[in-house]
């Protein structure tokens, strides 16, 4: 008579090695499925940090966290991704056109002489002044200016309508970060715990890195916005005066290269000043430039007082950080990406104090 044998029996060793290739493996199939989603997840949650306070603040008069959670998710809808949302549309919208229009201008004036398109443009002041510097052949230059003009109308054009063509991506996503901020914010402090108790520091140093995180969100996020917006605010009275024309396209610039570190609104002050120049305005010219001080000023001011005592980040690190993670998911590195960068020095600092009291 054969008895069967019963299968042998695992370790506690290989039973855990098995559970946590169960959970990699689940974890790898949620983050897949998730994969498109992840910058918006995280830009709530960026949101989630900075809106804290305030849900803080409704908490300690008595409202519940459910109710808290939708008031501050509200404001932020209202407040920042509305007016945000539609203002890259509208600026994209308009920008199309704009684009179209000075394409076509330029296959007009393929037939055009140098002299003919110089006298319609009413450059003929200009290209004396820079004939003075730079003498040569007005016809080779005006050649290269058109190829210029319409490579750069044809790559912006087909950016601005790739950007208006991802508007139900970008529906689904919005509406993911509104989740994302009302569910960070109701149980926020649930995954901090929990975070805290599965990581690989110290509680001392994980509350520090908290903590820096926190900061960094500030800095990073609410300062970034508020300052961009005061300074598309000041833009807008500045093109208002001096009569810039597409005005809704050259906010979306402002507010977009305001995030920029270094170079902030720049380019944008620097294409306008050459518009003027060009045209010979010499009075709005001046005028646009005291107005573009005034935005430079802005955020030397603005920004430190937004800050507080958020996470001070060095210029360069956010510049590498900012245009490293827009280049690789996006719009969303624009905030995200100085997050990271405050984020790494962060950690940094903590794993540095944390060797000194070792030592």
């Amino acid at each position: 008579m054969t008895t069967s044998s019963s299968p042998p029996s695992l370790t506690p060793h290989e039973r855990l090695h098995y559970r946590n290739f169960i959970l990699v493996a689940l974890c790898g199939v949620f983050l897949y499925l998730i994969m498109d989603f992840v910058a918006p997840l995280v830009l709530g949650a960026v949101f989630a940090i900075v809106m804290f306070p305030l849900f803080r603040r409704f908490m300690s008069f008595g409202m519940k966290r459910t109710l808290a959670g939708l008031l501050v998710t509200f404001i932020f809808g209202v407040a920042f991704l509305i007016p945000v949302g539609g203002l890259i549309f509208a600026g994209a919208d308009a920008g199309v056109d704009e684009m179209e229009i000075l394409r076509e201008k330029l296959k007009g004036a393929e037939n055009e002489s140098a002299g003919e398109l110089i006298n319609r443009l009413g450059l003929n002041h200009l290209m004396n002044q820079i004939d003075k510097y730079l003498p040569g052949d007005r016809a080779d230059f005006f050649r290269m200016v058109k190829q210029g003009a319409a490579t750069t109308a044809r790559v912006l054009a087909n950016v601005l309508k790739k950007l208006l063509t991802q508007i139900p991506n970008v529906m689904i996503a919005s509406m993911v970060i509104i989740f994302a901020v009302y569910y960070f914010l109701v149980d926020g402090e649930r995954i901090a715990k929990w975070l805290a108790n599965h990581s690989l520091m110290t509680k001392r140093n994980t509350t520090n890195l908290f903590e820096t995180i926190q900061g960094a969100c500030r800095s990073a996020i609410l300062a970034s916005v508020l300052t961009g917006l005061l300074q598309t605010a000041i833009m807008a009275i500045g093109c208002i005066i001096t009569g810039v024309p597409n005005l809704l396209l050259v906010l979306l610039f402002t507010f977009i290269t305001s995030f920029l570190p270094m170079l902030g609104t720049m380019p944008v002050t620097a294409v306008i000043l050459l518009y003027f120049a060009v045209q010979s305005a010499w009075t709005k010219l001046f005028v646009f430039l005291g107005i573009a001080v005034i935005i430079g000023l802005s955020d030397n001011f603005a920004r430190p007082f937004f800050i507080g005592r958020g996470t001070e980040i060095h210029p360069l690190l956010a510049f590498v950080f900012t245009f490293g993670a827009v280049a690789t998911i996006g719009f969303y590195g624009l905030f995200i990406g100085p997050v990271a960068a405050g984020t790494f020095v962060g950690l940094v600092s903590v794993i540095d104090k944390g060797k000194k009291i070792e030592s």
